[in-house]
């Protein structure tokens, strides 16, 4: 029952021709914004999920929230300033970096949002053109690794937000001839994927309208009481007559996408909705509350709305007050001031408090959050609102930082709610990064009360509102990453001109290690079909993508070794074939030039295992089959049989139990053809422990047993059993 020894082979061939090739030229990504101007560009990228810049700050740093942590966006100058790359830091609390990873774009590639999905990072690009644009889409996780990367059928993003499946709901604009483009909304599951058949609620792509007459902006899922997707409420405006005539919208798909209702609110003016939010009592839906703006005067007001569950304009519920239930409600005075984000508070601001030896009821609801600008300057007007519609509270807040994003993607505590996020990151990063965040939370305020007992002192809690600053210091985590950065800024400097111009079409390439490329070229570098021989004797034929292994190709190496399958950017990565001279062959899953995924290897002899590998390894779940017709079905670690499993024998005979590389070791039971069996204590394939042994007619027998022989009740004699 031995394990025939398992992956022998070496992957350091491989691995000498992957460092071969010269580095690749990354190409140029700009940060940018949508802009929309139906609302204005600083609103528009707001509530989109971006940031907007203040105080003339220029965009080549930009830092962005996620969870406890930051992720740092740089443009770097490469190429004697022609060209950038967009490199993303995820930092620490602290400031201290945990990876770096760099973006190479081609063309005039820009970034259009940057937005924080669960763990992950999701990463959009747009290239424009003069009669058409592409947009795509990256995103990575925690460690900076790319999940997956597609090509969206969408000129551009209007807005995005994550969903309960850890997919994403996306509103976009799609080309729909010449001078008609329509307003799309696509459901992505979690690996990217939007197209499927007939109900399914994970992926779908809809058509909501015409672009020229209506303009989204926000987007956010409807969950049932229990907590189960019931569809996505969506906010903006629709062209209704004149320039100056734009009405807010609303509109409600199901969890398939089909449209269940669309509503318009018309004022004098325009009036657009920006934001919104499903209102809630004890979990159900009962309607919701939306923000945005009116022009009724000359300057435009912060503008509220509350609407029942199919979007019909209602009171508030439960007023004790006329004034509190208006379903529509006014803001900002003779300054310009637009709804930005509406939030429900948290749960926890709803319980009872004592404030003295008063007990007062906790407030549900909103906060209102507003954009007011006051001739060159800009602050915040947020207002509390109560689950009954009354104005408990507003304020005005300066903004001090030189950036704003909304908090709304990255709350991390039941306790407060992170409103916006204001930061100044610096030019020279030897300079501290300052993060501000505006919070709402609920403080005790009578701690230093000493006539009060304790117990009324930690009761006695009220909201507050402030702003936290948070200091990060930049610390790069290795030598390496410096020593990237000085290889960039050495380039730059550069300023030697090409000789000739780059050629495009059938060509060659002389690499520096004398490599020899004949095939295809696009602008200097091999794109498309090519074949490429190194002096030591490997070759590589097929697809190749800015001068690297792209798609699928062929690899063979002189000792007889050889790769059929895909690869991605240099690398076996995807499904291929592997086979070796000595008769071994593997086919399946490959992630960075190793087995990764599910996959099967056959021995010369016909021995073969399948199931999971991960660094080529077997691991996970599996079986082996030997050719005398026993096999092993169960758990690997390792490269080896370790866990629970099952082994089966040509006679009849099976265990079922705990095994340490392929040798039965723990607890498990073993049966015979003739219907006995035992259920107990195993080491190195045999009997050996507490057990029970069961005869064919049903008789029982207990005790130790030692080497498979039976040694009585008496656990000390497995002690001395071998002297007799």
């Amino acid at each position: 029952m031995k394990l025939p020894t398992m992956f022998t082979n070496t992957t350091s061939q491989i691995q000498k021709w992957r460092h071969r090739l010269i580095g690749v030229v990354l190409m140029s990504l700009f940060l940018g914004f949508v802009f929309i101007p139906e609302a204005g560009a600083e609103v528009s990228t707001l509530v989109q999920g971006g940031q907007i810049l203040l105080k003339g700050q220029n965009d080549e740093r930009q830092i962005y929230t996620v969870g406890n942590g930051y992720v740092l966006v740089s443009k770097v100058k490469e190429f004697k300033d022609k060209e950038t790359d967009l490199v993303l830091d995820k930092l620490t609390g602290e400031g201290k970096q945990e990876w770096s990873l760099a973006l190479p774009q081609p063309g005039e590639e820009k970034l259009e949002i940057i937005q924080m999905v669960a763990n992950d990072i999701v990463v959009v690009l747009t290239t424009p053109g003069k009669e058409t644009s592409s947009c795509r889409m990256l995103r990575l996780d925690s460690k900076g690794k790319m999940l997956w990367e597609k090509n969206l059928p969408l000129k551009k993003v209007n807005t995005m937000n994550t969903t309960n499946d850890n997919g994403l709901i996306i509103i976009g604009v799609k080309a729909a001839g010449i001078g008609r483009d329509s307003l799309v909304a696509l459901k992505m599951d979690e690996k990217g994927s939007w197209n499927a058949g007939i109900n399914d609620v994970s992926r779908w792509e809809v058509t909501l309208g015409n672009e020229n007459n209506s303009q989204i902006y926000d987007v956010k899922q409807v969950l049932d009481q229990s907590g189960y997707n019931d569809g996505y409420i969506i906010a903006g405006s629709k062209q209704m007559g004149g320039p100056n005539q734009k009405d807010a919208m609303l509109i409600k798909l199901d969890t398939y996408g089909k449209v269940s209702w669309q509503q318009t609110y018309s004022r004098t003016g325009d009036n657009e909705a920006l934001s919104v939010t499903p209102l809630r009592d004890s979990g159900k839906l009962i309607g919701y509350a939306v923000a945005g703006y009116c022009t009724r005067s000359s300057v435009r007001e912060m503008h509220l709305l509350h609407t029942g569950v199919l979007g019909n304009l209602t009171r508030w519920p439960g007023i004790d007050r006329a004034i509190d239930g208006d379903p529509e409600k006014f803001y900002g005075g003779v300054f310009d001031t637009v709804g930005i984000g509406v939030y429900p508070v948290p749960k926890s601001f709803e319980g009872s408090r004592n404030i003295g030896k008063e007990s007062f009821a906790g407030h549900g609801g909103i906060l209102l959050v507003g954009l007011q600008t006051r001739g060159t300057e800009k602050n915040l007007l947020v207002v509390r609102i109560s689950e009954m519609g009354r104005d408990k509270w507003e304020s005005r807040q300066n903004i001090p930082g030189d950036s704003l994003k909304m908090g709304e993607d990255n709350q991390t505590s039941g306790d407060q709610l992170n409103v916006v996020y204001s930061s100044t990151v610096p030019t020279d990063l030897k300079m501290p990064i300052t993060v501000n965040l505006l919070k709402l939370y609920m403080q005790n305020v009578s701690e230093n009360d000493k006539t009060r007992s304790q117990t009324e002192v930690f009761s006695q809690r009220t909201e507050d509102m402030t702003w936290e600053t948070i200091t990060l210091t930049y610390e790069v985590s290795s030598d390496k990453a410096s020593r990237s950065e000085d290889i960039r800024k050495l380039m730059a400097q550069q300023s030697i001109p090409a000789l000739f111009s780059p050629r495009t079409g059938w060509g060659e390439i002389d690499w520096l290690d004398n490599s020899y490329y004949l095939g295809n070229l696009l602008i200097g570098k091999a794109e498309g079909e090519g074949t490429l021989l190194y002096t030591n004797g490997v070759w590589y034929k097929g697809s190749w993508k800015n001068n690297m292994f792209n798609g699928k190709g062929y690899l063979r190496f002189p000792t007889g070794e050889y790769y059929e399958g895909e690869f991605v950017d240099h690398l076996m990565q995807g499904k291929g074939v592997m086979k070796w001279p000595t008769g071994e062959k593997y086919e399946g899953d490959f992630l960075n030039n190793q087995r990764d995924g599910q996959g099967k290897f056959i021995w010369a002899d016909g021995t073969y295992y399948e199931g999971g590998f991960e660094q080529d390894k077997a691991e996970g779940q599996g079986k082996i089959c030997w050719t005398n017709g026993e096999r092993y079905e169960g758990q690997m670690a390792g490269g080896n049989a370790t866990g629970q499993g099952s082994y089966y024998f040509p006679s009849g005979e099976w265990y079922r139990g705990e095994f340490s590389n392929l040798v039965f070791s723990g607890v498990g039971v073993y049966h015979w053809p003739n219907g006995s069996y035992y259920v107990g204590e195993f080491k190195q394939d045999r009997l050996n422990g507490e057990g029970y042994y069961v005869w064919p007619n049903g008789v029982q027998q207990w005790g130790y047993w030692k080497d498979d022989r039976y040694v009585g009740t008496n656990p000390e004699a497995l002690k001395v059993r071998d002297k007799w």
